[in-house]
């Protein structure tokens, strides 16, 4: 199961994506069930996480470019630009698990 976090093959990363956005979605969906600072979860406003779909997949997006930093075959399948791949993947992943939350924070008074 190598390929959760170092995916070498193209089929290894449509997996290495299916893994880490469904993980992501679970996370974000149990939290928002769990959580008493959100409204009761019914299941037709899952329409509503959309943008939380989209935030799962940057963050898959984002942890491919940063591990293909530590895998030349992943490298050499993801392509050569070390710095963009570098900057994207680090800005990606900050976005990212700043969304995760199903709820805003609270403001100080």
């Amino acid at each position: 199961m190598k390929w959760i976090f170092l995916p070498t093959t193209p089929q290894e990363v449509t997996q290495f994506y299916l893994v880490w956005v469904g993980a992501y979605m679970a996370v974000h969906i149990v939290w928002d069930i769990l959580s008493p600072h959100t409204d009761k979860f019914e299941l037709h406003k899952l329409s509503g996480k959309v943008g939380t779909l989209f935030s799962a997949g940057t963050l898959a997006s984002s942890l491919l470019l940063l591990t293909s930093l530590l895998d030349a075959k992943l490298f050499e399948l993801l392509g050569s630009m070390t710095l963009p791949i570098l900057l994207s993947g680090g800005a990606g992943v900050l976005l990212a698990l700043s969304a995760l939350s199903p709820n805003p924070p609270t403001s100080a008074p």
